[in-house]
């Protein structure tokens, strides 16, 4: 018995397990946003550059704009599985300042992955002329929040003058100055009369109110009546917890304090008219706004009988969730389906699509349509109705036209026993039980055989995990292998080329330690070892490195040739100082009293 049961397990394991998940290799995919494309002097916008695939990217090169100040906010990455592929994704934020009126163009951004070059896309910023008043606060109600105007909500409409299902954008903006937002949670605007689309992503970005900076996150979305007459819209409420410090005697530790906030905004007035009944066409669908409509048809050449498929899009402005499919005019000599609605794509906004089968039942239809669309248009305040042209189709006569489409089919005679159960009419060759495959033992240990590739795959899984990541130990264990493969090409071309040597070593130090450390590569020099001492560096190898580099500045500056002993000693001294660094404790972790608070925070 005990020996079924564990058959039994090796064969569940095996078929779960027989294939061990592989290292995707999924394209890498970067992209550049900016929360808005247009600012004023004085007023910052975010730009995300977010990179994803199987390993973590470099931050990007960002290079200096003169009318711009770029600083870099930081960074966020996450890793998942998808399909038993492991992906990774980071985000790398900056913070746009303009300075100078004008349109500046930023990227396209370059970033390294392994010995990839990945480039994000570049976009464009227009900074407008600043005046000294950019805005007044609006006029908030004295309840709605308790710290005045260091923190405020502001509501805001397109229209206040409105028809019965016409919709409008709506914004609710959040601004606070001098103060910690720690949770922020979406607007509510809970009112019968009136439907709201989900809200967007919020965009943050700063702005100049009575000579005073704020930052302002806007929510965005589009609201619709459903209800005429007169009504109030409002206050959108909004729930959000603020970081308060705390009064402490302490002269090195600051203490904060979460309060949780509701706030306020202002309210609108809203008149909400009914559509007009005179002028109301026969065909209208309940579109609100303004349309235009396409039709495209294939194939346009059939038999008599033979689908044709009709492809009917709507784009503008307006209820495009409720709208209905253009009309055909006519659909005489034609056999007509009702349309079904289609999912749009991807980023397709501001349109809809609709497909339609109709099949030509006589041969004289030379064209389907035309196809038109009522719809009100609340701009000029009366019904509207826009037509496309007809598709011109050619169809052929179909001898079998009408035995396609009406004859009865047959029914094939069924051979009863011989369709679900086979019937085994002899007994084939007779084994002995003990004789059968799944009683031997071989057959068991090589059942062994999968489960080790399992082992050895995870194994293999999980350094590959640890050495793309971006923890420590992965940063000192990428900068160990790069410098060793660095070292060795350095190396072979000490004899040959030997002028090369001291360029070659000062740029592998550099790269090696502001991989380590996460230390900027450009701004490396022998003043680095101040930087690098909390991270338990032996006196002896800081003592070497800037030895190093004051030697390399000597040759630089001086103008003097190395030579290729002295070439050799510089490689020796590199290398040691290497092997030194790679052997130091916590893999470049720092040594602080204080690493169990920072390790916390």
């Amino acid at each position: 018995m005990k020996f079924r049961h564990f058959a039994l397990f090796l064969i569940l394991a095996t078929g779960l397990f027989s294939q061990p998940p592989a290292y995707g290799a999924r394209d890498f995919t970067a992209r550049a946003v900016l929360d808005t494309s247009s600012i004023t002097t004085g007023e910052a916008v975010r730009l995300n550059i977010t990179v994803e695939g199987p390993a973590l990217a470099k931050e990007p090169v960002m290079e200096e704009i003169d009318g711009l100040q770029i600083d870099f906010l930081g960074r966020s990455s996450s890793t998942s599985y998808i399909n038993g592929e492991y992906l990774a994704s980071i985000n790398y934020s900056y913070e746009i300042s303009g300075l100078k009126p004008g349109s500046y163009t930023l990227g396209p951004f370059e970033m390294k992955i392994k010995n990839q070059k990945i480039t994000a896309n570049s976009v464009t910023l227009q900074v407008n002329a600043g005046v000294n008043q950019r805005k007044a606060a609006p006029t908030i109600p004295e309840d709605s929040s308790p710290l005045g105007d260091k923190l405020f909500l502001e509501m805001e409409l397109g229209k206040t003058w409105l028809y019965l299902g016409e919709k409008t954008p709506l914004k609710v903006r959040l601004y606070f100055s001098e103060i910690t937002i720690n949770e922020l949670n979406y607007p509510v605007i809970d009112q019968p009369e009136f439907v709201l689309d989900p809200m967007n992503k919020p965009s943050q970005r700063k702005v100049i109110i009575n000579d005073r900076s704020y930052e302002m996150v806007e929510f965005s979305t589009n609201l619709t009546p459903v209800k005429s007459g007169n009504f109030s819209l409002g206050p959108a409420l909004i729930n959000i917890a603020v970081l308060i410090k705390r009064q402490t005697r302490d002269p090195f530790f600051s203490s904060f304090k979460k309060y949780p906030i509701e706030l306020k905004s202002n309210g609108l007035n809203l008149n909400i008219l009914p559509l007009p009944t005179t002028g109301k066409p026969a065909g209208f669908s309940g579109g609100i706004g303004r349309f235009q409509i396409q039709v495209t048809g294939q194939p346009t050449e059939v038999l008599q009988g033979e689908p044709v498929t009709l492809k009917l899009k709507v784009t503008g402005n307006g209820n495009l969730q409720t709208i209905g499919p253009p009309s055909l005019a006519s659909n005489q000599g034609l056999k007509v389906y009702d349309p079904q609605k289609k999912s749009p794509g991807e980023g397709e906004t501001g349109q809809i699509h609709f497909e339609q089968v109709v099949i030509p039942t006589d041969p004289q239809v030379n064209k389907i349509g035309p196809f038109s669309l009522a719809y009100f248009d609340p701009y000029q305040g009366k019904y509207v109705k826009t037509t496309t042209p007809a598709i011109p189709v050619k169809v052929k006569p179909n001898p079998n036209f009408k035995a396609a489409l009406f004859s009865d089919t047959t029914k094939e005679r069924e051979s009863f026993g011989k369709d679900l159960v086979f019937i085994k009419e002899g007994p084939g060759k007779i084994l002995r039980r003990q004789d059968q495959l799944i009683y031997q033992k071989s057959f068991w240990w090589l059942q062994l055989i999968p489960m080790l590739g399992l082992i050895i795959a995870l194994f293999y899984r999980s350094y590959q995990r640890t050495l793309y990541s971006d923890s420590l130990r992965s940063r000192a264990i990428r900068a160990s292998n790069r410098a060793a493969k660095a070292l060795a090409k350095v190396k072979a071309g000490i004899t040959s080329k030997p002028e090369n040597t001291l360029d070659e070593l000062h740029l592998l130090m550099r790269e090696y330690l502001g991989e380590k450390y996460r230390l900027t590569t450009a701004g490396i020099t022998g003043d680095v070892v101040q930087k690098i001492v909390v991270y338990g560096v032996k006196p002896e190898a800081l003592r070497e490195i800037r030895e190093f580099f004051d030697q390399y500045d000597y040759y630089r500056f001086t103008g003097n040739k190395i030579s290729p002993d002295e070439a050799g000693k510089l490689w020796e001294r590199v290398d040691s100082i290497i092997k030194s660094l790679d052997q130091t404790d916590g893999y470049g972790e720092k040594r602080s009293k204080n690493a169990g608070e920072e390790r916390a925070i």
